[in-house]
């Protein structure tokens, strides 16, 4: 369904992407990223698509997902009972390469450092609109955030006010997590903290989601947020609170921007090898815990775990997990249409799908000498004259005090694609509305 919606890109940039246009501006660049991002609502003002879904197949969406992460946390519970089984699934040798990172990420979970977000990417049917499959987690480098939360409430309102519909919107995110920051910054049992937000430059929509992270963090009258690039991060052991520190001011928190693999690649001996002088001192957003739901492998243990574990089975075995593997034997064997993607690829590079035992599409990328995860082929949904879709689910903390990891379904996403496989490059998000039926 398409509508009207105005759309001033130098009132968004102006108002919600400020500094995300300094530091673009600071690092020489022109704007034409910052146009190239937001090009598709700037062209669709007179006819904008929407996705339209039932109310009730909104939540049942959302409850999969919820689910779904639940069954993540206890595959994490098992590994760190069977910790002998992680280079089986996870990179051998990254594993035996960084086995600090390994204890300080089970010691964080272990120790309940909260997650802020995340988001699953799934398969949807658009004529029953029910998930077909769940294809990964982006649990610490996730984008889109802004457009999925702040642009996606704006067309809302915009549609509601020119139609006098009441269309409701999946899309709680902001107010949950705003509702959670007392609880995942510990604020209750240390006051006022500081929060370093570095990011890159490298990506527009890097900088777009930190910036957005950046502002929920000041809505908090208790948080003080501070935001420059990675360059301006510093590390000093030998200061006595935090030894991080963010254009020389110390943080008791820091969100970075950045797969855990690739900072721990960079800073191991000197940092993250140390984590036990400094890891009772400063907590990450995303905490290391989430490179275990991050790396695909995770998804081959589940399958496993599916197959091996009566409980898990019994609990989970409803969900629609994509067969998942380390090798392509079962798939060949069977003549299963399969992809395979590196473990800790990143930006779609180097995918490839196998159809009927021939490649019918295969990505470039950084990652083709990495170990790869073989994932039961699902087709991405395409509505009738328009382009391939996939669904997301942005996850947020839960205020309560629950079991502190828990997290909820709080904010639906659509992305269009041209190419069999998305991309950052040809990603377009396209908002949605829910009728009630």
């Amino acid at each position: 369904m398409n509508y009207p919606i105005e759309f001033s890109l130098e009132d968004i940039i102006a108002q919600e992407l400020p500094m995300t246009l300094a530091l673009n501006e600071s690092e020489g660049k022109t704007n034409q990223d910052l146009l190239d991002l937001f090009r598709f609502p700037q062209s669709q003002q007179s006819e904008m698509p929407f996705y339209v879904l039932r109310t009730d197949n909104a939540a049942s969406i959302a409850e999969i997902c919820e689910q779904t992460y639940d069954a993540m946390c206890w595959a994490i519970e098992w590994l760190a009972e069977n910790r002998e089984a992680v280079p089986n699934y996870y990179g051998a040798d990254f594993c035996k390469k960084y086995p600090a990172f390994i204890d300080y990420a089970f010691w964080t979970y272990a120790n309940n450092h909260e997650a802020l977000y995340g988001r699953f990417d799934l398969a949807l049917d658009p004529h029953t609109e029910q998930v077909t499959g769940i294809y990964e987690f982006n649990g610490d480098t996730p984008v889109m955030l802004f457009e999925s939360t702040g642009l996606q409430h704006a067309f809302t309102q915009q549609v509601n006010a020119q139609t006098g519909h009441a269309y409701d919107e999946w899309n709680a995110y902001f107010p949950e997590a705003v509702e959670a920051l007392d609880k995942v910054c510990r604020l209750s049992r240390t006051g006022q903290q500081s929060i370093g937000v570095a990011l890159h430059a490298d990506f527009v929509e890097d900088m777009a989601t930190s910036e957005t992270m950046f502002h929920l963090f000041d809505s908090h009258d208790k948080l003080y947020p501070m935001i420059d690039h990675i360059n301006a991060l510093d590390f000093d052991e030998l200061w006595e609170t935090s030894p991080f520190l963010l254009n020389e001011q110390e943080v008791s928190h820091l969100f970075v921007l950045q797969p855990w693999e690739e900072m721990v690649e960079s800073a191991y001996d000197d940092i993250i090898s140390r984590w036990q002088h400094w890891g009772e001192k400063v907590r990450f957003f995303e905490p290391a815990w989430r490179w275990l739901m991050s790396n695909k492998g995770i998804w081959a243990l589940i399958s496993d775990l599916l197959d091996t574990e009566s409980e898990f089975r019994e609990q989970y075995g409803h969900l629609p997990f994509l067969k998942s593997s380390l090798s392509s034997e079962t798939f060949q064997q069977s003549g299963m249409d399969y992809v395979s993607k590196p473990l800790m690829g990143r930006l779609s590079n180097n995918i490839t799908i196998i159809q009927q035992g021939e490649t019918t599409y295969a990505s470039d990328g950084m990652y083709k000498d990495e170990p790869l995860l073989f994932q039961e082929y699902c087709a991405p949904g395409q509505v009738e004259g328009r382009h391939n879709f996939i669904a997301g689910m942005w996850m947020a903390p839960i205020g309560q005090e629950r079991a502190p990891l828990v997290m909820q379904a709080a904010s639906l996403c659509i992305r269009e694609f041209d190419q069999p496989v998305l991309n950052i490059s040809n990603e377009r998000f396209i908002p949605h509305l829910l009728r009630h039926e």
